[in-house]
């Protein structure tokens, strides 16, 4: 039996019908591409692993018994992969037919390529943050203070987070990995995910390590993935923060980068108090125009928390 030409992961927490609505939408790219699909369950507390092996025998399921974070879920997808490129896609993401065997034609024509993601966007078509630079002083202070809007996003003045844009290809320093495309040799060569992230900045260290290892890392925005921002972390019974936890300070510490603790504290926690009051304005606006505003409090709620744990991490 000849290999997969994709093995696609997708990491599953307490997603039922998340995961399930995943799976739905990869039935037809598996008539277009000839793909394997593993799903990892992380110790979902609800009976995710069941209905997904009920509705769709034909993935492999693989049952952990804690769940370890996204990084530990990825590699474990991946050690049991068998696709010559390995697919990373969040259950809360939904791939268009089409969508793969496009950035798969797209990443034959790169060379050398390191990692590869689409341009995210929510089902109402709002973007997400899909790809982006390192951290760095110079990039969190461009986003705390937002000069990258007052700046119209030249390069020079884009923050960690890049405007998703359209066109072709485009190289940056990282893609997120709610949907992200590799081949599998790469990826096992430079180590896999780190798995002392519990959730988030895993992305941004995998696509580092592509980088260091001479691999151009591309974005690609006119493919687009739909994401239902949030979903996956909401089931999670530990806080997650919204601005990454104590990943951005491990990220810059492992990898020797210059950003003093006290001056990557301030400027995140001015990047958070700027997210709090934009979307405290959108709650206000919401309310007065009788919308439901439930999503906006949940990330309102989220970005308070972020900012407690950052001032107590001092």
């Amino acid at each position: 039996m000849s290999e997969p030409l994709v093995s696609v992961i997708v990491v599953s927490y307490g997603t039922r019908d998340l995961t399930l609505a995943a799976l739905d939408s990869l039935q037809t790219t598996r008539s277009e591409i000839d793909l394997e699909v593993i799903v990892v369950d992380n110790a979902s507390p609800d009976d995710s692993a069941e209905a997904v092996a009920s509705r769709h025998p034909w993935i492999h399921l693989i049952v952990s018994e804690e769940n370890r974070g996204f990084g530990a879920g990825a590699n474990a997808g991946a050690r049991a992969a068998h696709g010559t490129w390995l697919l990373f896609l969040n259950s809360d993401a939904r791939l268009p037919s089409g969508a793969l065997t496009r950035l798969l034609e797209i990443a034959g024509s790169l060379l050398e390529p390191g990692a590869i993601g689409p341009r995210l966007e929510t089902p109402s078509g709002r973007p997400e943050r899909s790809a982006g630079h390192f951290l760095s002083p110079w990039r969190d202070f461009v986003q705390a203070f937002r000069l990258n809007r007052l700046f119209g996003g030249r390069p020079p003045f884009e923050g960690v987070a890049i405007d998703a844009g359209r066109g072709g290809p485009r190289r940056v320093d990282w893609v997120s990995g709610a949907c992200l495309l590799v081949l599998r040799e790469l990826f096992q060569n430079v180590g896999a995910f780190d798995e002392a992230y519990f959730l988030y900045v895993e992305d941004m260290d995998l696509c580092f390590r592509f980088a260091r290892a001479g691999r151009e890392n591309y974005y690609v925005p006119e493919v687009i993935v739909h994401h239902e921002l949030g979903q996956s972390r909401r089931r999670v019974s530990r806080p997650i923060l919204i601005d990454g936890g104590r990943g951005p300070e491990y990220f810059v510490r492992k990898f020797g980068i210059w950003y003093p603790p006290p001056l990557q504290r301030m400027l995140r926690a001015i990047n958070l108090l700027g997210w709090l009051c934009s979307l405290e304005l959108r709650r206000f606006r919401s309310r007065m125009a009788h919308k439901d505003t439930a999503e906006i409090t949940y990330f309102s709620r989220v970005c308070r928390e972020s900012l407690i744990a950052l001032f107590r991490s001092n």
